[in-house]
């Protein structure tokens, strides 16, 4: 199958702790919340580029 004995045991871990959905459903990304701004913050500025663009 072309995988490294250990990605398949980190696979096979997945899969016994939470199925095949486990293994499906990982994301490599973790959110940066200190890079957010407020909400209301992002929804003026879209909303400013929405109407500076039209």
């Amino acid at each position: 199958m072309r995988v490294s004995r250990d990605t398949f045991y980190r696979y096979q871990e997945f899969v016994n702790d939470g199925g095949i959905d486990a293994l499906i459903n990982q994301n490599r990304q973790v959110p940066n919340v200190k890079n957010r701004v407020d909400e209301q913050i992002e929804s003026a500025i879209v909303e400013y580029a929405i109407k500076r663009v039209a």
